[in-house]
């Protein structure tokens, strides 16, 4: 199956910044391909020299597994694991749930 994700780096009055888009085949889930989004957005912010992160995100299941700390869906533990390491290496303040309108 074909997918696309946009990742959107904004600063804190939401100007845009730098943004990504890509699209992706083979992914097993929509919450696998959110969870691959999210580590490009990361990555990019890393590559751009982005720090102290709010992430955003439409995708409540997602935020839920990162603001627990713990991955308890298997098939994305090991792109939350990657994810996290980012995160403390960009200094995210933390994982918000935004609905779709708000993105």
């Amino acid at each position: 199956m074909e997918w696309s994700h946009w990742a959107v780096v904004r600063n804190c009055s939401g100007d845009f910044i730098v943004d990504l888009a890509r699209g992706r085949s083979n992914v097993a889930s929509a919450i696998a391909m959110e969870a691959f989004a999210m580590f490009v957005g990361l990555q990019l912010c890393v590559d751009s020299g982005i720090f102290s992160l709010v992430v955003e995100s439409d995708c409540k299941t997602l935020v839920d597994l990162l603001q627990a700390d713990s991955a308890s869906l298997f098939d994305i533990d090991a792109i939350i694991c990657d994810i996290q390491h980012l995160a403390k290496m960009v200094g995210v303040q933390r994982f918000s749930f935004v609905g779709r309108m708000g993105n």
